[in-house]
């Protein structure tokens, strides 16, 4: 079972197990240092710079996640999960997916941010926060831009001024 992670260096971690040890993650006998960790159901998720997102339980990495933008992986810088989704901002936007990696938003583009530019987010009493180029904004991850019916319009005559040949 893993205690802590130890930052070595701005941005690496290593785990520190109960017993006093610091012992890598290893990938095909490769050390894995993770960008970020977000403890969630007893597991711990790691992004990393080539591997996705690492789910790590009691010490071993139990699976992968990788997330995908525009047909690639997409390399995270933070993330969040909330109500069964991944919250996760890179250096292309903020985003929510799936917990396979399927991109659900880019709430970036869906809330009209200035800029892709995310500075940081959290979640507070359940309510998403955003600090982006533009400010401090709240998100209600349940507004979907697409699931708002297009208005019907009938144009049953024309008229104008000018003829038309």
């Amino acid at each position: 079972m893993i205690v802590a992670y130890m930052l070595l260096r701005p941005m690496v971690y290593l785990p520190f197990f109960p017993d006093g040890n610091i012992k890598p993650l290893l990938i095909n006998k490769k050390v894995i240092y993770p960008n970020y960790l977000h403890f969630y159901n007893g597991r711990i998720y790691a992004t990393t710079k080539a591997n996705g997102i690492l789910i790590i339980q009691h010490g071993e990495i139990k699976s992968v996640i990788h997330p995908i933008i525009n047909n690639q992986e997409e390399i995270l810088k933070k993330i969040s999960i909330h109500q069964n989704t991944i919250i996760a901002k890179s250096s292309n936007g903020l985003f929510q997916f799936d917990m396979n990696g399927k991109l659900l938003k880019a709430l970036h583009s869906v809330f009209g941010f200035s800029s892709k530019r995310i500075i940081d987010f959290t979640f507070h009493q359940n309510q998403l926060w955003v600090s982006h180029s533009g400010g401090v904004q709240p998100i209600n991850l349940n507004y979907n831009k697409t699931a708002h019916q297009k208005p019907f319009i009938r144009l049953n005559h024309i008229f104008s001024k000018r003829r038309i040949n």
